[in-house]
């Protein structure tokens, strides 16, 4: 008689089986939680995140909106401003055109762009390799023109001719580290005069389209429509709202206006991750993710990424941010592990917890809990009852309540920024004075 009991146990056991989640599913369920925590402790207008585990997609995902005001909701589409996470796609550039022995990474610059000049002699010694590892002594931009975008195919050449070349370079090429956006808008200049087609053209053709990146583009005017974002900064009412500058400018896409989603860039990270799928060689891919310049034991910098230490496995990464965006990359080559994120808010977006937080949920460890920026006490109370009444709640907070908010001085270095390119230069002052 007992043998019959048999069948009906086994099915009891697949019954529990069954309902019990996989582990790809009990990391959505964490990530979920997490993320949607994440959004309201720092009230972000939108979020997309995407996971990769194990050579696979595990999650993606959006949050919020794609403008504040408007019913319509972030998904795994929706187009963001990236940022400098445009540089590693300009240094897969260059490398491809080293493979095909159209560019050596020890050559001078000018070698690649003829018409090339400084105002400083050194410029003649500038390499690529240097220029990709922000050693070449080219200073940064001081002004993006967002507000005087240009989209002509001859944006990038006038730049370098009219704007790059009254510039002198801030240390012998080489010799110290300095990070320049305006090195990797003229790198964009060596993809377009090497390959003969313009930089936009050249990263579809070579990047987006054997990678599938179907709604990535250098090009604002690309964006499929319906997919757009409006970025977001905090505002002279104190809280955040639209910006009223786009930030593209043709003329900085080799640093900045790189426009993707959450899966075009899963695609993307998939490929570097699978050893570089016909897009890199995995000897370009090894040299692109080892140290090139040393910061310290555990960081460096590569070819167009980050190199750092996460219990002891390396992390390459890259972040990027612009007038209403915050974007980052970040991958553990060694477990096959990817992260990306993107909002469409500027500053008030905390990339290090953001980054860990993600990392640590992968690998199930434990974090630390979230708390309230402090901005998001003292910023409302600046336009409500002035900054002395700020200043007053922030002390007194500071005093009885450090358990309860984050006082991370970054919080109050984005305070300060934002007060700065509102122009009220009165209160950017009052704010920096709180950290000293």
């Amino acid at each position: 008689m007992k043998w019959t009991y048999f069948p009906l146990i086994l099915l009891l056991l697949s019954a529990c089986q069954a309902s019990r989640p996989t582990p790809e599913e009990a990391l959505r369920v964490r990530l979920d939680s997490v993320l949607t925590h994440v959004c309201e402790v720092y009230d972000l207008p939108g979020l997309a995140v995407g996971v990769i585990k194990g050579d696979q997609v595990v999650y993606a995902r959006g949050f919020g909106l794609r403008k504040l005001g408007t019913p319509d909701p972030v998904n795994t589409q929706s187009s963001f401003h990236m940022a400098s996470v445009s540089k590693p796609f300009v240094a897969m550039a260059i490398l491809q055109l080293v493979e095909k022995g159209q560019v050596s990474l020890d050559a001078p610059l000018i070698r690649y762009i003829p018409y090339f000049t400084m105002a400083d002699p050194r410029y003649t010694k500038v390499t690529i390799r240097q220029m990709l590892t922000h050693t070449s002594g080219f200073p940064d931009v001081k002004d993006y023109g967002w507000d005087k975008p240009q989209y002509d195919d001859g944006a990038l050449e006038r730049y370098i001719k009219d704007s790059v070349s009254r510039c002198t370079l801030l240390s012998d090429p080489g010799t110290q580290f300095a990070y320049s956006n305006m090195a990797y808008d003229v790198l964009a200049g060596v993809v377009a005069a090497v390959s003969g087609t313009t930089f936009e053209t050249y990263m579809k053709t070579h990047l987006f389209d054997p990678c599938k990146m179907r709604n990535s583009t250098f090009t604002v005017k690309d964006i499929p429509p319906g997919l757009a974002t409006s970025p977001h900064v905090l505002g002279n009412s104190c809280h955040f709202e639209v910006s009223d500058i786009y930030p593209y400018n043709r003329c900085h896409a080799g640093s900045s206006t790189l426009h993707s989603n959450v899966e075009d860039m899963l695609a993307w990270e998939l490929m570097i991750l699978r050893g570089g799928e016909g897009v890199l060689s995995p000897g370009s891919l090894t040299m692109m993710l080892t140290p090139q310049y040393k910061f310290d034991s555990n960081s460096a910098d590569g070819l167009g990424f980050f190199i750092d230490t996460w219990n002891h496995k390396k992390l390459v990464s890259h972040s990027g941010g612009d007038v209403g965006y915050s974007s980052y990359v970040g991958m553990i080559p060694e477990d096959s592990v990817g992260i990306v994120f993107m909002s469409n808010l500027h500053r008030f977006v905390p990339y290090e917890t953001l980054t860990y937080l993600l990392i640590n949920t992968i690998y199930n460890y434990p974090s630390p809990e979230l708390r309230k920026p402090i901005t998001s006490v003292i910023a409302p109370l600046i336009c409500t009852e002035g900054f002395g009444k700020a200043r007053q709640t922030y002390f007194q907070l500071k005093r009885d309540s450090v358990a309860a908010y984050d006082f991370n001085p970054d919080w109050l270095n984005a305070l300060e920024l934002s007060y700065r390119r509102l122009g009220n230069v009165q209160v950017a002052n009052q704010v920096h004075e709180l950290l000293h």
